[in-house]
């Protein structure tokens, strides 16, 4: 078998496609030199901005953290001084109103016990607050409660910060009015958490109690603030026992203006 000579024509064309195939070839390696190095740029930048956004972000939790050691300093500092005060007071209807105003300060301190504790400084677990919760007011009112009478519905129930301050001086009231009223005692209380962002409810239930009980004076007054903050609202019930009821949803709005001149009115 003998090949047939290629014409010069045909040479002429595939030398010419060789060349042209060869150009390419360097165009295309020239161009993936000059992506990867831009792609290294980018990535050195993407870097740089990553390690800035980091360091941003950990001054950011320092100070958080740092704001929220101070505020509990600050706020254990204040219920000392209403603990000192209370040494030197013998009426009864003024001591009890001490130590009402004590327990509404220590509420705020325990939040932010909890938010210092967090791991994003921004959420606290309702569940682990309220034990301390009632545990505090319990000891306050020289009551002893058996903690394991305190039942909730799940072991975990998380909040975001714009609604743990309010949320946690309503159930402070509520907790008070049960212990007040000694419908507590060796009954047993059980604490309903439902709800996923923005709505929620919380419901008190002591099911051996059957009288219907209703917060006034500073006391409703508080209770109506923090929840018009939370665009919610609070039933009482008489069904199967006394069931407090509060729904309620988040809100960016800071309650304590409100709560400034409600305490300027007293």
């Amino acid at each position: 078998y003998i090949k047939k000579p290629l014409s010069p024509p045909i040479v002429r064309a595939r030398v010419k496609t060789h060349i042209a195939l060869k150009t390419a070839r360097e165009q295309l390696f020239n161009q993936n030199t000059i992506l990867e190095e831009k792609v290294k740029e980018r990535t050195t930048v993407i870097s740089n901005k990553n390690k800035e956004l980091e360091k941003s972000l950990q001054e950011k939790n320092i100070l958080l953290k740092e704001v929220h050691h101070r505020v509990r300093n600050n706020l254990q500092m204040i219920s000392s001084l209403l603990l000192l005060q209370l040494g030197d007071i013998d009426e009864p209807a003024v001591e009890e109103a001490f130590i009402e105003y004590q327990n509404r300060i220590e509420s705020i301190n325990l939040i932010h016990n909890e938010l210092y504790n967090s791991k994003n400084y921004m959420d606290v677990d309702l569940v682990l607050f309220l034990r301390k919760l009632v545990k505090n007011i319990s000891t306050s009112m020289s009551q002893n409660f058996d903690e394991q009478k305190l039942v909730f519905s799940t072991d975990t129930f998380i909040i975001n910060i714009n609604i743990a301050i309010p949320c946690a001086m309503i159930l402070n009231e509520l907790f008070t009015i049960l212990f007040e009223s000694q419908f507590i005692g060796d009954n047993r209380v059980s604490v309903l958490l439902q709800g996923i962002s923005p709505e929620y409810t919380i419901v008190l239930h002591v099911p051996e109690i059957n009288t219907v009980i209703q917060p006034e004076g500073f006391s409703l007054e508080l209770i109506k603030i923090l929840l018009s903050q939370l665009n919610g609202k609070f039933e009482i019930k008489q069904e199967n026992g006394l069931k407090m009821i509060v729904h309620f949803k988040s809100s960016d709005i800071s309650t304590y203006h409100d709560i400034d001149e409600l305490l300027n009115r007293q």
